[in-house]
């Protein structure tokens, strides 16, 4: 999370935990096929969990552009798609990979945070065009306040 943005977090939204055989399905499933059913089935499951955002806009964390090539597609930018149509709020680009990380899922909790932390930028064309700002990522690794629905 870049350092302009950071601090401004209020809450984050867990759809489920990432913890039995069905979410690891799931969540797998989500990164690895472009299967637009489940991008919808989650994103609208996401959007009912947000009461009125018509001051936000939202954006996503994007995925690697290696991945994006591998794959053909970017699961966050998917959800957000749904979510943005789904409440009817602006769907903003705003982040870019600053640099080479590695892969998470190969790190502690504490080195996935710090790992994270220095992957994204805000692209330089950056505008804000709402006050608010709804973040979407398939998988949370920072610790925030949160909201598990």
């Amino acid at each position: 999370m870049p350092d302009k943005l950071k601090h401004e977090i209020a809450w984050a939204v867990h759809l489920f935990a990432y913890e039995d055989p069905f979410s690891k399905t799931v969540i797998f499933t989500l990164k690895r096929r472009d299967f637009k059913p489940l991008q919808v089935f989650l994103g609208e499951e996401l959007a009912s969990l947000f009461g009125d955002v018509a001051e936000y806009e939202i954006t996503f964390a994007p995925r690697k552009p290696k991945s994006v090539r591998e794959y053909g597609f970017d699961q966050a930018e998917a959800l957000a798609r749904v979510i943005s149509d789904e409440k009817n709020v602006p769907l903003a680009d705003i982040f870019t990979h600053a640099r080479r990380s590695e892969l998470q899922k190969n790190l502690n909790a504490e080195a996935r945070a710090e790992n994270a932390e220095k992957s994204y930028a805000l692209q330089r064309s950056f505008t804000r065009e709402r006050e608010k700002l709804i973040i979407v990522d398939d998988i949370a690794c920072t610790e925030y306040k949160t909201k598990t629905m």
